[in-house]
């Protein structure tokens, strides 16, 4: 699984990675559930981290860091530590953390919540939009039909077998609107409460989104 998250919002990718291809300092991972791209020069730290378990089963991931220090993106073992460990053995001097997590108890959203709008929007219209994460360094693609969202926890909730969006109640402010290069292609870009980018981007058409 690759999870890319900011500002509330968290995607997530999930299924086997099939391909890895680089362009200079740009590195393609793709897969038939896969379309990210990671640019190195934006990645400043590497660590490991195998505290994460899902009951008795060991989740290791390793947390890719920006400039700044905070985290671009993450990528989750889901088959568990042994095929994990095998591949990261012979390396030495890295570091094995336990991140602070997030604690949060934001009210659940409701139909009004600005969030929720365009994709309640493209799910009554039953077309294919794109959904991505933008993070300095990290770009994550979901393209596909917007499924039934669940509204639980504090967050809006889309959920398939190879995607997960968890979009916090409340994290979206605005969507700044971009038209896409004369065509009618529209691209919805979520601002929190100062104005600024979550990295959440929506495109579609302006009908998809309810804006016609």
């Amino acid at each position: 699984m690759i999870v890319v998250r900011n500002g509330g919002a968290t995607h997530e990718r999930i299924g086997s990675v099939e391909s890895l291809d680089r362009t200079g300092d740009v590195i393609f991972i793709k897969g038939q559930t896969h379309d990210f791209t990671m640019d190195a020069r934006f990645i400043s730290s590497i660590v490991i981290d195998r505290s994460g378990r899902m009951k008795d089963k060991v989740l290791p991931k390793i947390e890719f860091g920006d400039a700044v220090g905070d985290l671009a993106f993450s990528i989750v073992a889901l088959d568990g530590v042994s095929k994990f460990d095998y591949a990261f053995g012979q390396l030495k001097n890295c570091a094995v953390a336990s991140p602070a997590q997030e604690s949060l108890n934001p009210p659940s959203p409701s139909v009004e919540d600005i969030g929720l709008r365009p994709l309640n929007a493209a799910r009554a219209e039953e077309s294919e939009i794109a959904i991505e994460m933008h993070r300095p360094g990290a770009i994550q693609r979901w393209c596909g039909v917007v499924p039934e969202i669940n509204m639980a926890m504090g967050f809006i909730n889309i959920i398939t077998p190879d995607f997960h969006l968890h979009l916090r109640s409340g994290a979206v402010f605005s969507w700044q609107q971009r038209e896409i290069g004369g065509t009618d292609k529209l691209e919805l870009t979520a601002l929190d409460e100062a104005g600024q980018a979550l990295g959440l981007v929506l495109r579609g058409t302006r009908k998809d989104f309810g804006l016609s």
